[in-house]
């Protein structure tokens, strides 16, 4: 599996970060319309295409597969954290567990925004910037703390 879109950092500095990988992958299903039900994420740095991740909602939240070889294989379930709203709960397969609370993470969060402007510039609360550029049923997402654009199709 490419490990582009698992990569993990030691816990003190994945705590010190905001913005992780499993936060853009929760943003980028913030960002599609609500009644998709297969999102496809991409993601491409400065030298191309990296890795392409296909979420899929499910009854109680969303299945992240990577393709391997023609085929789908299971790397992480993302679900809503009961009784909260727009937090989540990221589990990869290895049992790592993320708990992504976007409110909390972006300062003044509109989550309708998020799936409807055409342009946005987000500012997280350490200080980091995320891009949100939309282009017909395409959303671009960059984050400065990050390296790459998250190409949401």
């Amino acid at each position: 599996m490419n490990v582009a879109f698992c990569e993990r950092e030691s816990e003190t500095m994945e705590a010190a970060r905001v913005v992780t990988q499993f936060f853009m992958i929760v943003l980028s299903i913030s960002s599609a319309p609500a009644d998709r039900q297969e999102v496809r994420i991409d993601l491409i740095e400065e030298r191309g295409y990296v890795d392409t991740a296909i979420v899929r909602r499910e009854e109680a939240g969303f299945t992240v597969y990577d393709e391997m070889n023609g085929k789908l294989v299971k790397f992480a379930t993302i679900v809503p954290k009961d009784g909260a709203e727009n937090v989540f709960v990221c589990t990869d397969l290895k049992g790592n567990v993320e708990t992504i609370d976007l409110g909390q993470g972006i300062k003044r969060l509109k989550v309708s925004d998020l799936r409807t402007k055409p342009r946005l510039r987000l500012q997280t609360v350490d200080g980091g910037r995320i891009a949100l550029d939309r282009s017909k049923d395409v959303t671009f997402l960059t984050a400065s703390a990050l390296k790459g654009t998250y190409v949401v199709h």
